[in-house]
């Protein structure tokens, strides 16, 4: 039925081909130079095609523009699916977002500004292509429009009506630069081996994530006056220490530093230059008024904080003057409203009793009771907790066990944390010595001296078996 291929340097026959519409020679499919997507549209019988042979250098051109518009229908159509989809939400998006640069498309992960080698090339590919379609008449336009209409899926009269009007109607003045460059995208698609494809960035819309009814948002857990103390690591306060508030501030600073000095000399430590020393002014409503004012001293380390903490007992033959943390004001109002009912329990959960840490009757007993618990301290890897006092409980005459050692903390919640690191890092201090809190000692000596009816599981057996 068919001769042989007419495209020179081609030797086998002609089994499926596509026939010329002017010399009706016939060509394999692969020798018409034509896509896939190309050569099954102008195969139909109602399409026109000329082969390379009987071509102008319009008509070869315009092949072309067609085998492009092809692709750009199929991505026409894919857009206006994935246009049908979209939300009033989206394009309530868009229409706010006008302003972004949305010339912008990205292709093979790199990202292509619009400039003006674009514009011109799509101007001359736009006038090549209007003078070939003056050169070749009113049929080959039309079958180029045919080319440019996108196939719509059925039923779907939305697209079709979209792309009649499209069609019909010359593209807006405002925006001439969109559709060129598409067309240019084109044809870089087709003369390049990579796919190249235009990307439109639609704006992300970010939804708020809803709330299942299992999901229960939990209140923030209240925490309660005097349980959670807030404790300045790095400065202290000194109570009772002789102000002379008369003087000009930079004396009153100098004086304050030299009974600072004083004051570290009688605490038997090596010489801490404190980083700033400041009075506390006092409210109008104050009780003490009439006492000298409270001095902060802010020290370079919690470290040095804590062993004039430790140290402050040797000021108890000097008057009236402490060393205490430094807890901020409103806490320490909460602290002295506590009522008298359970002013004990408050004060006892900053306190926890060690048992098992030996002692000698040196007169630097409690200078090695420091010792021994910076040592505990480190074992436990205890960091930002702050020892207040070291002392021994009394005990009774005979008992040869070492004396009970009470630890105290600035607030509740460290001594907790100190109890908690026992419990799980006990197996790094030495075998005997255990920790608890501190309770009164009617409820530690409860149980102390009550026999208990202990009976042998062997005994029981032995009375079975004489029964």
């Amino acid at each position: 039925m068919k001769n042989s291929c007419k495209r020179p340097g081609c030797r086998f026959a002609v089994t499926t081909g596509m026939q010329c519409d002017n010399c009706k020679g016939w060509f394999h499919e692969a020798c018409t130079n034509l896509t896939a997507t190309a050569y099954n549209k102008l195969s139909k019988s109602d399409q026109k095609w000329v082969c390379v042979t009987c071509n102008t250098d319009a008509v070869v051109l315009l092949s072309n523009i067609i085998v492009l518009l092809t692709g750009l229908r199929n991505k026409l159509s894919v857009n206006l699916e994935y246009d049908s989809k979209k939300t009033d939400i989206q394009t309530r998006a868009r229409n706010g977002l006008k302003n972004r640069d949305v010339d912008r498309y990205v292709i093979d992960g790199a990202s292509i500004n619009t400039n003006d080698d674009v514009s011109r090339l799509s101007t001359i590919i736009t006038s090549t292509v209007l003078d070939s379609l003056g050169k070749l008449g009113s049929p080959s336009s039309g079958s180029l429009n045919t080319t440019v209409v996108p196939k719509n899926p059925a039923g779907d009269s939305t697209h079709v009506k979209r792309a009649q009007k499209n069609q019909a109607s010359p593209p807006k003045p405002s925006n001439p630069s969109v559709a060129a460059r598409k067309i240019t995208g084109d044809l870089v698609a087709q003369s390049t081996p990579k796919t190249v494809r235009p990307v439109n960035k639609e704006p992300k819309i970010h939804k708020r994530t809803l709330t299942s009814k299992k999901q229960v948002i939990k209140p923030e857990p209240i925490v309660k006056p005097g349980k959670l103390t807030t404790v300045r690591d790095d400065s202290l306060i000194i109570m009772n220490l002789v102000d002379n508030p008369d003087l000009p501030l930079s004396l009153q600073d100098k004086n304050d530093r030299m009974l600072w000095g004083e004051l570290n000399k009688k605490l038997e430590l090596p010489r801490i230059e404190p980083l700033t020393v400041t009075r506390l002014t006092r409210g109008k409503d104050s009780k003490h008024l009439n006492h000298p004012r409270l001095l902060r001293v802010t020290l370079k380390n919690a470290t040095d904080v804590e062993d004039v903490l430790l140290a402050s007992h040797l000021l108890k033959s000097d008057g009236n003057v402490r060393i205490l943390p430094d807890i901020p004001y409103s806490e320490r109002n909460i602290i002295r409203n506590v009522p008298k009912e359970s002013r004990e329990k408050f004060f006892r959960g900053r306190n926890i009793i060690v048992q098992g840490i030996p002692e000698n009757a040196d007169p630097t007993q409690s200078n090695s009771d420091i010792r021994e618990w910076k040592f505990i301290k480190q074992s436990l890897r205890l960091k930002h907790i702050l020892t207040q006092h070291v002392t021994r409980l009394a005990k009774k005459d005979g008992d040869p066990r070492p004396r009970l050692m009470k630890i105290t903390f600035p607030s509740s919640h460290m001594a907790a944390a100190v109890l908690e690191a026992f419990r799980a890092n006990r197996r790094r201090l030495p075998p005997g010595i255990h920790m608890h809190p501190d309770r009164p000692y009617e409820v530690r000596t409860k149980n102390k001296g009550k026999l208990e009816l202990t009976i042998p599981l062997v005994d029981c057996l032995n009375d079975k078996k004489n029964v």
